[in-house]
């Protein structure tokens, strides 16, 4: 069972509103995947996907949205040019 979301514009809506559609299973959910091809930068050593022109959402944030997903383990996948290494903490 899975949610596709190909929506490119209100992108930071659009991932709330995703997160608040899983949330609401009444039934936790083993695994929960965030997936994004695009562009990435990082600007004075924070890291970014870039979603429309010059848009662009700090992966903190979208780490932020997604730690309240009802799920076991929590997957991101980053397919990003100009994406760097990024200490992540979570499950």
């Amino acid at each position: 069972n899975y949610m596709v979301d190909k929506n490119k514009n209100e992108i930071k809506k659009n991932i709330k509103d995703w997160v608040y559609k899983v949330n609401q299973t009444n039934n936790k959910l083993e695994a929960v995947m965030f997936y994004f091809c695009g562009h990435g930068t990082t600007i004075r050593n924070k890291h970014y996907i870039i979603v429309e022109d010059d848009k662009k959402i700090e992966i903190e944030e979208i780490l932020s949205m997604l730690q309240v997903c009802k799920s076991t383990y929590l997957y991101m996948f980053l397919d990003c040019c100009r994406s760097s290494e990024h200490p992540l903490n979570f499950r």
